[in-house]
């Protein structure tokens, strides 16, 4: 049985780019928790700013790395959590289509 990576992907778009601008949500919501109820992180990460480069890459280590564990908000806590395990489906989804097509297309 050969799958249709075209048809699936004509299925799937839709929510994949839908998750784009959840994810830019969950961005912007992090900055803001970190900016009001964590001045010296946000300090420390740069002064993250949305939707430019300033910062990105500090509060992406901040996130991947897990540095927003040791913090005593559940609230951050519960955001970053969600956002790694949002990221990793996102990725479980995204790559295997975008393989699968690249490598039917040849």
């Amino acid at each position: 049985m050969e799958i249709n990576f075209y048809a699936l992907t004509e299925l799937i778009f839709p929510y994949l780019m839908a998750s784009v601008f959840v994810w830019f949500y969950l961005i912007y919501k992090l900055i803001k928790i970190l900016e009001v109820r964590h001045p010296e992180t946000f300090d420390r990460l740069e002064k993250p700013k949305f939707l430019r480069e300033q910062g990105m890459l500090p509060l992406s280590k901040y996130l991947i790395l897990l540095k927003w564990r040791s913090s005593e908000d559940t609230g951050l806590k519960n955001l970053c959590w969600f956002m790694i395990v949002f990221l990793c489906i996102y990725l479980l989804v995204f790559l295997p289509l975008w393989f699968g097509m690249l490598f039917t297309a040849f």
